[in-house]
């Protein structure tokens, strides 16, 4: 229930931002994006715990790949869609 509330309010944040005028443009495509590496990270996570391979968060920040090369991706399409205008 909890990955659903995170999922939910980040998709309403994300398309709310990208539906705000910025500049001469209106639809930043990169917000949108970044709704992708969030889910993909929300799923990978459940499946982890799912199977057994889950452990303190700090073991799978710093120990996963997978998790850090979403986290990598979502930082950049977030910074992109901060930064372009």
């Amino acid at each position: 229930m909890a990955s659903t509330v995170l999922v939910t309010s980040y998709c309403i944040w994300a398309f709310d931002r990208a539906a705000r005028p910025v500049g001469r443009t209106t639809g930043m495509l990169w917000y949108e994006l970044s709704v992708a590496p969030v889910v993909m990270a929300v799923l990978y996570l459940e499946l982890a715990f799912e199977s057994g391979r889950g452990a303190s968060p700090e073991d799978l920040a710093l120990g996963d790949r997978v998790l850090q090369l979403l986290g990598v991706a979502w930082l950049g399409l977030l910074a992109i869609g901060i930064y372009a205008t």
